[in-house]
């Protein structure tokens, strides 16, 4: 097993393109500043495979999988299809984008910016009316750890300092079961899936991160449920 920790999506994307030719089985990457270490896991063999991490490392195909799994997540254009383009300029007239190109994020209102659209980013989301925002820390289908966004801008972006963990017994079920499907569906073990709810009081999910940074009683819980699980 082998645990890599990388600081962006891009170094992430790189890694895995040196690595994927070389090992066969099961390993770990976490994405950003984590206290998780190898020993952790010494009597273990987890958690993600290359290809569940390449799944949610390409947004691309995150979506994709995630539609083709019926899951609920935000609406997606493919910005370098010509279709999806079109498409995007007929919502943007009535509705809000969120554009995307690895961390880079713009939203854009109800006036049509050919030039970003075409030169600086690579996939969209149509942006939601959120009443709530959570990122569910999941192994396997078990929440283990889930955090509340407070702060009530509707960036779409879930920093730890602007949230509070919650208990999971608190967690609504159609939640629960919808981050189940998408793990699933990416093909992935560990994960940290960003979900709102809208203001219809439906699940979205925004985004699934292949890994996260962990420390501190999120490890305990994680290490208590790979016990439980194994």
């Amino acid at each position: 097993m082998l645990i890599v920790n990388c600081n962006k999506t891009s170094e992430t994307a790189e890694r895995l393109e040196n690595y994927s030719n070389a090992i066969k089985g099961n390993f770990l990457i976490n994405l950003g500043n984590s206290s998780l270490k190898e020993e952790n896991y010494k009597d273990y063999i987890i958690i993600n495979k290359v290809e569940g991490i390449k799944n949610c490392v390409n947004k691309k195909d995150m979506f994709r999988l995630l539609k083709k799994g019926k899951v609920s997540s935000l609406d997606y254009l493919n910005l370098k299809n010509p279709i999806d383009l079109i498409k995007g300029f007929m919502i943007l007239y009535t509705k809000s984008l969120v554009f995307r190109k690895e961390r880079k994020l713009k939203i854009i209102n109800n006036h049509i910016d050919y030039f970003t659209l075409l030169k600086n980013y690579d996939y969209a989301t149509i942006k939601e009316n959120k009443v709530l925002e959570y990122r569910v820390l999941m192994f396997k289908d078990y929440p283990f750890r889930i955090l509340l966004k407070l702060n009530k801008t509707n960036d779409f972006k879930l920093k730890q300092e602007n949230c509070k963990f919650i208990s999971v017994n608190l967690i609504r079920e159609d939640i629960v079961k919808e981050c189940i499907k998408a793990t699933k569906s990416i093909g992935i073990d560990l994960a940290g899936i960003d979900i709102l709810i809208n203001n219809k009081f439906e699940p979205k999910i925004i985004e699934i991160n292949s890994g996260m940074a962990l420390c501190g009683k999120s490890i305990r819980e994680l290490i208590k449920s790979i016990k439980e699980y194994y």
